[in-house]
């Protein structure tokens, strides 16, 4: 025990820092293994299809379930208002009201928790045609129908998202030579032709019922 009666502060550290020496080892090589764990996680995180663009996706989700919930509701309870507004300033003139019919269907989404609010846009057909347009129009219609683009008569910003759309290229040698399974012209007359209804959705979160 003589070694402990002669023990001064030099001795003391020297002795501590024996000790502690496996277990500064142990922490400091446990803390690079974290850090190795950590660095791999951010950089899976960063890159495409990793956490973080998975989380904003969501986050956009959810943003837009909001706004949906706190925007105003009467062009879910109305559309057809809002699509005739939409469609007819789009088309300068080219499509009228009486070209097109728009109604409003419900689909609950129980296992996602919410509602489909669709708006249906028929064309009747003209004889064995449907409502013909040129590519510019049917682009401006649709951009307008999602966007919202605002005008005077336009008051809330829509989010209304295009589901399903089909039209065919209207001019009749075209028709012909893909009857004929022929090969088609070089050039097709920019004229497009709506065979089938044009389907919107909104998407809003089920109420709770109290």
């Amino acid at each position: 025990m003589s070694f402990f009666r002669e023990m001064d502060l030099y001795k003391l550290v020297i002795l501590v820092s024996i000790v502690l020496l496996p277990v500064t080892f142990w922490w400091v090589y446990h803390s690079t293994q974290e850090i190795a764990v950590a660095q791999k996680a951010v950089a899976d995180a960063a890159k495409p299809g990793g956490w973080l663009e998975r989380i904003g996706k969501i986050r956009g989700d959810l943003d837009m379930i909001s706004h949906n919930l706190a925007s105003s509701g009467e062009d879910v309870k109305t559309p057809e208002t809002y699509f005739e507004t939409q469609i007819v300033r789009s088309a300068g003139g080219r499509i009228s009201t009486s070209d097109f019919k728009v109604t409003k269907e419900k689909e609950d989404r129980v296992a996602q928790h919410a509602t489909d609010w669709l708006a249906k846009i028929d064309f009747p057909r003209k004889g064995n045609k449907g409502l013909e347009i040129t590519r510019e129009i049917l682009f401006a219609v649709l951009f307008n129908c999602e966007s919202g683009a605002k005008g005077k008569d336009v008051p809330t910003q829509s989010i209304w998202k295009l589901q399903q759309l089909e039209v065919v290229n209207a001019t009749s040698v075209a028709q012909e030579k893909f009857t004929s399974h022929k090969a088609p012209p070089s050039e097709l007359e920019d004229l497009w032709s709506l065979t089938r209804s044009i389907y919107f959705v909104r998407r809003e979160p089920l109420k709770d019922k109290k």
